[in-house]
């Protein structure tokens, strides 16, 4: 992590070695990690984050919006601790569907119900 620093650093002006010296971080560490190749992880990290982003877009920014964002609002039955609950909304009206009866839960998605973007 460091190093990483060292080289941020670098790309905005500062001179790599006042960093390293800074940071208290080796030349030859520092250049042997500026020229080692990626690590298995480190490239499925960043294909990982590729398809985030690519589906984040997809979904025209809906699926990983914060809560209280004002695109969804808040379902009164919602758990507290789960900040991307989203309440199935009606398309026909535009209004949350109605509870079911608390003795028995819902097995499926009410009809003509999509989630909220």
């Amino acid at each position: 992590m460091t190093f990483r620093l060292v080289q941020e650093l670098a790309d905005d002006g500062i001179d790599v070695a006042v960093a390293r010296r800074v940071l208290k971080v080796s030349r030859s560490g520092f250049y042997e990690w500026r020229d080692r190749s990626l690590s298995a992880r480190d490239l499925a990290d960043a294909y990982l984050a590729n398809a985030v982003e690519t589906v984040h877009a997809m979904s025209r920014g809906s699926h990983g919006t914060p809560a209280g964002s004002g695109n969804v609002p808040p379902s009164p039955d919602s758990p507290a601790s789960s900040p991307t609950h989203k309440a199935p909304v009606s398309t026909a009206t535009g209004t949350p569907p109605p509870s079911p009866p608390a003795d028995k839960p819902p097995t499926t998605k009410p009809a003509g119900c999509v989630l909220a973007p």
